[in-house]
């Protein structure tokens, strides 16, 4: 991006997440469209990287639906494009329907449900959930109790709310609770636990949403381009982490930026950054790794030639040792090994 034009690009790889035992399994993909007009009479584009889609919905559908809604209106500062896509992708109803969002939250309440057993088992030193069998109820309601408080003590992200956290017990505690004494393991191991079944639940809606971020499937989403007032180009960066429940969760990064008269121009890499970082650099950071490590070596042999010839052994880290290699350098016989590899050789030895 520069003060006259800002140019958007991606290759074509993208991420499609399911869910296994409470974990995210993500599989790769090429051949997806990650560019896409956001405006049909505004010089906006906008770009998506990380995750290909939201709550099973390709972007390519809502980003088009906003086009189409927002036709040959403009915004005079390009800030405010991100804004009306996240809410109108928010408000959606036909391609986010409230049945599909209930779905949603329950597909994130429930995977927490092995985190959370799997919680109860550690604090009774189990490796395992089905190790949990043989456990008396006693045993297994103190195991509760300490990882209830393990997890009101977990920090709800800024980003959230207690709201949310009431909203997900509300909507998912009871049809859970009736599903649970025949599809959670710690209470179809016994029924002498269902008892406990109330607590366990709430218990779950408060871990799900405080661990949301942990296991939220991530879009990064860039706009760039121009407001109608705006005379410079400029750079919005979003993460969107789908629905909580009726709420659409996402955040503006800091690598959003504008540019101005006196800005340079910039070259800003989004998720893997190594193609653009050997691009920017002239070789792959791993290259200049092994070359660096390459050069600290040779650099310790010619010290350790230097220490040789001056019949001394390799000095301490301390502040005496650059006057001891000074002293030396000033003594040093002529044979080849100039004064400058000494000082190399200090140097490589502080780093």
């Amino acid at each position: 991006m520069s003060r006259t034009a800002v140019v958007l690009a991606a290759d074509s790889a993208t991420t499609v997440t399911s869910w296994k035992d409470g974990q995210p399994e993500r599989r790769y993909f090429k051949g997806a469209n990650k560019l896409f007009e956001l405006s049909r009479s505004g010089p906006v584009g906008i770009m998506i990287y990380g995750s290909a889609g939201l709550q099973g919905v390709p972007w390519e559908l809502p980003i088009k639906a906003f086009r189409e809604d927002l036709g040959r209106e403009q915004y005079d500062a390009l800030k405010t494009y991100p804004e009306r896509f996240f809410e109108f992708v928010e408000h959606n109803d036909k391609l986010f329907s409230a049945e599909s969002k209930t779905d949603a939250l329950f597909a994130m309440v429930g995977a927490a449900a092995y985190r959370l057993q799997l919680l109860i088992a550690r604090k009774l030193e189990l490796p395992q959930i089905e190790d949990l069998a043989g456990i008396g109820v006693a045993d297994i309601e103190k195991a509760l109790e300490a990882v209830e408080a393990y997890v009101e003590a977990l920090p709800l992200d800024e980003r959230l709310t207690e709201v949310d956290i009431a909203s997900a017990a509300a909507n998912t505690s009871e049809a859970i609770a009736a599903e649970a004494p025949t599809t959670i393991n710690l209470f179809i191991q016994s029924a002498e636990r269902h008892h406990l079944i109330p607590r366990f639940v709430n218990l779950l809606a408060k871990l799900a949403v405080k661990q949301f971020f942990a296991f939220a499937d991530v879009t990064g989403i860039v706009v760039a381009g121009y407001g109608k007032e705006d005379y410079f180009p400029s750079l919005e960066v979003y993460e969107c982490f789908g629905f909580l429940g009726e709420r659409l969760i996402f955040s503006r990064n800091d690598d959003s930026q504008a540019m101005s008269a006196s800005s340079p121009a910039v070259i800003q890499p989004f998720a893997t950054t190594h193609m653009i970082d050997t691009f920017r650099m002239g070789v792959s950071l791993d290259v200049f790794g092994v070359m660096h490590e390459a050069n600290m070596s040779a650099l310790r042999d010619v010290g350790n030639k230097v220490l040789v010839e001056c019949g001394a052994q390799t000095p301490y880290q301390t502040s005496g040792s650059k006057n001891w290699l000074q002293k030396c350098t000033n003594h040093t016989p002529t044979s080849g090994i100039s004064r400058s590899a000494i000082s190399m050789y200090f140097r490589c030895l502080v780093l």
